[in-house]
């Protein structure tokens, strides 16, 4: 048949022009009409419901009517009283003044040309075809089907692609058809490497020796491997190690008090506070200074004995993640939770960084602060960062 006429048919039915039922009958009565191509002079063929109704496989005698008058109606059939025929071009197909069906069908090659169509295609097709195994059957016959020089010749390159942009398709139901026609013998795959594939497409061969029950041998699993007796292994023929490796003893430790420079602890981070920077005084001096650059805290000596009354609320009472609930406290600024015993223990903190020999005035040294909690009643102050000067007294509720 024209190749025109084989696209016009699948696009009555891409157009919902015919349905699927329709394009199924339209194969049958293609194999019908090829049943009756070598009739005896004088003898006119007739059409009978029955034969359609086994080749599609459709029990609904009236259904398989409607189907052909809307063919004879859209002009795929020609009816001459009980005599049937295909057109042979697109000529008087009047759906096919639709630009969106034109431009589709400009982009297959050469539609006025004769495509071989071999009637066993034609039997499966109309029996089980789906719309996908349709559309991607019609692609490799017009690309890989030919009749030339009065023989039928198979091969070509057929791109899932060009079959999804053609026949308006999903690419991965092309896929899966062609896996599906690959698989019961149709389509013959050749070697090809992955550059021509990419570029031309996949090489097959239509098998015009194809049976619709043929279906080709699925792969079978490989036999299970031979059991081998157990037993030492052999000798390594070749103990001696590689020429790179020379030491395999571990590097010996520096003298005592030297300390690598791997083995130095990592400053500490507000990013990743740990147990340990709330417990040494120091790397808590550390955080406190990295707070205040980061605008989490004020530089005041009241906001330095919040911090570490922070960090020793959060030793007391964090059991299960004492870093979390000191950040939570100095991020959220809840100094109302910190108690006078986590003060205390802050004022003896921060006394140990600031003098950290322990020296202490006498009282009655113009240097005698007094003890803590007389500093903050009182205001007086020995000159100390963490303690307020000129007299004022420092506010820790």
């Amino acid at each position: 048949m024209s190749a025109g006429v084989l696209l016009a048919a699948w696009w009555a039915y891409r157009a919902k022009i015919l349905t699927l039922l329709d394009l199924r009958v339209w194969l049958a009565c293609l194999e019908l009409i090829s049943r009756r191509c070598e009739l005896h002079s004088g003898r006119a063929p007739r059409f009978r419901i029955v034969e359609i109704r086994s080749l599609v496989a459709c029990h609904n005698d009236v259904s398989i009517r409607r189907a052909t008058r809307r063919l004879v109606r859209v002009g795929l059939l020609t009816s001459s009283g009980p005599n049937l025929s295909i057109p042979r071009s697109t000529a008087n197909l009047s759906f096919l003044a639709d630009p969106s069906i034109t431009s589709r069908m400009d982009a297959a090659p050469s539609i006025r040309r004769i495509v071989p169509v071999p009637r066993r295609l034609l039997r499966y097709l109309a029996s089980e075809g789906r719309a996908s195994v349709i559309a991607t059957a019609f692609g490799h016959l017009l690309r890989c089907l030919f009749y030339r020089n009065g023989k039928c010749e198979s091969g070509g390159r057929c791109k899932s692609s060009w079959i999804a942009d053609v026949f308006a398709v999903d690419l991965r139901t092309v896929k899966s058809a062609r896996r599906d026609l690959i698989d019961r013998g149709w389509l013959l795959v050749r070697s090809a490497t992955q550059c021509e594939l990419n570029r031309w497409g996949l090489p097959v061969v239509i098998n015009l020796e194809w049976s619709p029950g043929a279906v080709a041998p699925e792969h079978e699993s490989p036999p299970p491997l031979r059991a081998i007796a157990g037993g030492s292994p052999p000798p390594i023929e070749n103990k001696k190690l590689s020429s790179r490796v020379k030491n395999h003893k571990p590097a010996t430790r520096g003298p005592a008090g030297v300390s690598n420079e791997n083995d130095s602890p990592k400053p500490p981070s507000l990013r990743r506070v740990k147990a340990e920077d709330l417990t040494e005084p120091i790397r808590l001096e550390e955080l406190y200074r990295l707070a205040v650059r980061e605008r989490m805290i004020s530089s005041t000596p009241c906001d330095r004995l919040r911090f570490f009354g922070a960090a020793e609320r959060a030793k007391r009472v964090g059991d299960r993640n004492p870093s979390g609930l000191f950040m939570s406290l100095v991020r959220r600024q809840q100094w109302g939770f910190i108690t006078q015993h986590d003060e205390d223990r802050a004022l003896q903190a921060m006394k140990h960084l600031d003098d950290p020999l322990g020296h202490r005035p006498s009282p009655g040294h113009p240097g005698y602060a007094g003890s803590p909690r007389e500093t903050r009643h009182t205001g007086i102050t020995d000159g100390r960062p963490w303690l307020a000067r000129g007299g004022n007294a420092v506010s820790c509720s």
